[in-house]
């Protein structure tokens, strides 16, 4: 009988106290109209991360709205907690949030930290590049403005993959590697700091600055584009996805560039290469040869008057299985994956009836 009430008793404390230390917060400070809600992370260093109110378990909708500007420092009691973090799920569900502003104190970002803010439509990022957790900006599908820290050196796209509303990006000068971009389905420019000396951009195109390489092209880019003078590798995939251009010209400098590329360029009417002398663009039953997979089959090859023949009599245009050059496969591409066929039809390659002679105006 003894045993069964000490039983009882210790229970309902577990009930009491449980909920209670699964609580995320352990204070809040109420800004600009908003109550943001922190857990203390460290009580020696004294520094918090902004948290959810109360019980995961809970179900309740977030009442943040508007702007949201994190700050670097809050007081609570006698201590003042430097926010160095944005836990798990911390805003979650705020569908009325707008804009997001995060102090150069930060340096991580939890796991959901903002899904399901609808309306979300600009971030402004820490000056030091964080680690984000997974699937940070989930299913924020209205992101349309992001700001990068100008201490920034990586960038993974990724994260805002679910929005159609990010049109333009900025690269920060000190970006050395980039990732994710094509998962952008809205995006039409990329802008690169001037003083970076990694990337570079023209005409909202992306290029590597130290070799004339095009890197990427956006997804939603539309209508004529002209490659970069000097440019001599257009990188596998930099533009096979965009299907609102309408017109293309490669320089003569061209002497990399996949058959594949234009393959599934719907819009695509006319393509111009200046270089007289073609390029091997593929590899057919053991061999280089110049072919060119064609999603439109009345794309016009536009090339100089006097390399017409040439062209004519370099065009491998049949069915069967083509592949790439291997020696031409970006140092990111594994042997094996550049080495896959590719089988086509032959009204999917261009025949060379499609090729005529560049009109001078």
């Amino acid at each position: 009988m003894k045993q069964n009430v000490k039983t009882k008793i210790v229970l309902a404390l577990l009930a009491v106290i449980m909920p209670a230390a699964t609580w995320a917060h352990d204070f809040s400070v109420t800004l600009g109209g908003n109550t943001m809600y922190f857990k203390i992370t460290d009580h020696q260093a004294h520094t918090a991360c902004l948290t959810y109110r109360g019980n995961i378990a809970d179900h309740h909708v977030n009442p943040c709205k508007g702007t949201i500007k994190i700050p670097a420092t809050v007081r609570h009691g006698d201590a003042v907690y430097t926010i160095n973090a944005i836990g798990p799920k911390a805003l979650a569900g705020a569908e009325g949030l707008d804009t997001i502003i995060m102090p150069a104190t930060i340096s991580q970002v939890g796991d959901f930290a903002f899904e399901g803010c609808t309306q979300l439509t600009h971030i402004v990022m820490p000056e030091g590049q964080p680690t984000f957790g997974q699937g940070t900006f989930f299913r924020c599908t209205a992101i349309s403005s992001v700001e990068f820290g100008d201490e920034w050196k990586e960038i993974n796209f990724t994260m805002f993959r679910w929005t159609d509303s990010l049109h333009i990006v900025n690269i920060p000068s000190k970006v050395e590697r980039m990732q994710g971009l094509k998962t952008l389905r809205g995006l039409t420019t990329i802008n690169v700091a001037g003083t970076n000396t990694n990337y570079k951009s023209a005409d909202g195109v992306l290029y590597s600055s130290t070799a004339p390489t095009l890197l990427c092209v956006p997804r939603a880019y539309k209508g004529s584009l002209n490659v970069a003078e000097g440019t001599t590798t257009i990188l596998w995939g930099s533009m096979i996805d965009c299907t609102l251009i309408t017109d293309i010209v490669l320089p003569a400098s061209v002497q990399k560039l996949s058959f594949r590329e234009f393959s599934r360029m719907e819009r695509l009417q006319t393509l111009t290469i200046k270089a007289e002398t073609p390029i091997h663009t593929a590899n057919y039953e053991g061999r280089d040869t110049t072919a060119l997979a064609v999603a439109n089959p009345q794309l016009t090859l536009m090339v100089p008057a006097p390399a017409v023949k040439a062209y004519k009599k370099a065009l491998c245009a049949v069915q069967g299985e083509y592949y790439d050059i291997v020696t031409n496969r970006p140092e990111t591409t594994l042997l094996q994956d550049a080495a896959k066929p590719y089988t086509f039809e032959k009204q999917q390659m261009l025949q060379p009836a499609q090729i005529k002679k560049t009109v001078n105006k």
